[in-house]
């Protein structure tokens, strides 16, 4: 199609072999062949959309010879069936870029009723590409605009990448060309895709079995999908999407509703297959950050789903505003409602820095601690709910390196009476005077503590949890502790004080201002008097 439309064409090198329409080769120095004849080039150089008396490049070993302008005129004016093509290279022009396609293998055939056909395949960047085109320019229409339509379609097939398009092709006034009607594009792995195409991507296990099928349209500068169908890494949406080409770097945008968006791939290089029981800090920190593509690309997305999971874990409905520009990552996330909890926050990235530096900033409301603590430490050390406010920030480029550089603090709650799944007031008496080894070592029979009331402000720092405030007050008096627990490297040093009620009917056996110290495993603590009283 571009042979019968550009007058920028030329085939600059190479051997050109005219024959009839049976086949058999015209006599040397044949100037064209005859009306409806054949042409067959081999080892040729093609340019195509080269600036006037641009010199064309030849490959290292090409015979020279002289421009063939006989030939370039027969294929302006179309005066041939069938145009051959073999063992040749073309380079097509794109403002000051060149896109080498060689081993070209091909057939350009003009059929009845003004159609253009066009089937073969040659190498770009190393890889074997395959094209398929039916062009109907006979059929054009003219729009009162000056717009020429035509019908169009072409199936093009890669390694990694393929597309179809069976639509019109839409010539302007001005001489830009462009697509418009139903088509689909398939990536096996978009990272895979980037880098073949010269932009360099970090490996990972997100971005991979990309499929977008809807109303497509294709401009110089733009590739836009409209009511389409979206699907990557076993997530299907719907909605409309487009990639934007003229910026320094390439724009994703849209809007994307989705019924179930599994975020898994996107935190760790884990397979998708591997289950997960309970969200902990651990199951999803164990490989690489899987999205710091924010020096490659900027983005401007909505997403909405009806529910966000994290493999099997379900994390309710979301909707969720994403920008990216300049390596600097916005996303606000809104409508989250989790185990009868419900909140929001923001997430904060900047990627230009030698890592990646995260920030959360999140409310929620309704919180279940008994699995807010079992996501943490891997046991409902508390039981009811609460608020919880978060402002922490990290920086690494695997989420363990973020989590163990967190710092920031976390604020929770009660919203109500709850429990202490440790029996407190056991505990103290078991490690009064002697020490003890394991939150069991004074449980008793009912192994929880009631409170009315608990606040806690919490301290990240560098990945461990100092308390600032946490206290609890209940039927057994009041309860304070303050010191370090270290989720991730498991270890603990904090002391417990316990002051008795007021009330009369105090609990007997409970020392007033009574001080225990943890020390160790955070799993299994040392517990003892605390030396220093």
């Amino acid at each position: 199609i571009v042979l019968s439309t550009s007058p920028l064409i030329r085939v600059d090198k190479g051997s050109a072999l005219f024959v009839d329409s049976s086949g058999n080769p015209l006599p040397p120095g044949s100037q064209a062949p005859p009306s409806n004849g054949n042409i067959r080039l081999v080892n040729a150089i093609i340019s195509v959309g080269a600036s006037p008396g641009a010199e064309p490049h030849v490959a290292a070993g090409a015979a020279a010879s002289a421009d063939i302008s006989p030939l370039d005129s027969v294929l302006a004016s179309h005066r041939f069936d069938t145009l051959s093509i073999r063992r040749s290279t073309i380079f097509i022009a794109h403002g000051e870029t060149r896109e080498a396609i060689t081993d070209v293998k091909a057939e350009v055939s003009l059929k009845r009723r003004g159609q253009t056909s066009v089937k073969g395949e040659g190498k770009v960047r190393g890889q074997t590409v395959s094209l398929d085109v039916l062009a109907s320019p006979g059929q054009s229409e003219k729009r009162p605009n000056g717009q020429v339509r035509s019908p169009f379609r072409f199936a093009l097939k890669g390694e990694n990448a393929s597309a179809a398009f069976d639509g019109r092709m839409v010539a302007t006034p001005g001489g830009a060309l462009g697509l418009e009607g139903p088509g689909e594009l398939s990536l096996t792995s978009a990272r895979r895709v980037a880098r073949w195409l010269g932009a360099y991507w970090p490996s990972g296990s997100g971005l991979r079995d990309v499929s977008v099928r809807g109303q497509m349209e294709l401009t110089r500068d733009a590739l836009t999908f409209d009511k389409a169908l979206v699907r990557m890494d076993g997530n299907e949406g719907s909605g409309a999407l487009a990639l934007r080409f003229g910026a320094s770097r390439p724009v994703i945008s849209g809007t994307l509703a989705y019924k179930s968006l599994d975020i898994a791939p996107y935190l760790s290089a884990g397979s998708a297959e591997t289950p997960v029981v309970n969200l902990s800090w651990t199951s999803v920190a164990s490989g690489p950050l899987t999205v710091p593509l924010g020096r490659h690309l900027d983005a401007d997305l909505r997403l909405s789903a009806d529910r966000v999971l994290v493999h099997k874990l379900d994390l309710g409905p979301a909707a969720t505003t994403l920008a990216l520009k300049d390596g600097r990552l916005l996303v606000d996330i809104t409508g989250i409602t989790f185990n009868g909890s419900e909140g929001g926050g923001q997430i904060t990235a900047d990627f230009n820095g030698p890592l990646p530096r995260i920030t959360i900033r999140c409310k929620f409301d309704g919180v279940d601690l008994a699995q807010w603590s079992t996501s943490l430490g891997g046991l409902p050390v508390v039981q009811g709910k609460a608020s919880m406010v978060a402002d922490v920030t990290g920086a690494g480029s695997r989420l363990q390196d973020v989590l163990e550089a967190l710092s920031g603090r976390l604020a929770v709650r009660s919203q109500g009476a709850g429990r202490v799944v440790v029996d407190l007031p056991g505990l103290m008496a078991a490690a009064k005077d002697k020490e003890a080894t394991g939150w069991q070592a004074g449980a008793r029979a009912r192994n929880s503590t009631a409170y009315e009331h608990a606040d806690l402000r919490l301290v990240l720092r560098d990945g461990a949890l100092l308390t600032d405030t946490a206290e609890v007050r209940g039927p057994d008096g009041t309860w304070v502790a303050t010191g370090v627990a270290n989720i991730l490297s498991n270890r603990i040093d904090m002391r417990l004080s316990h002051s008795p009620p007021a009330a009369a009917n105090a609990p007997a056996g409970l020392a007033a201002a009574t001080v225990l110290e943890f020390k160790g495993p955070l799993s299994e603590p040392r517990i003892r008097p605390d030396p220093s009283r």
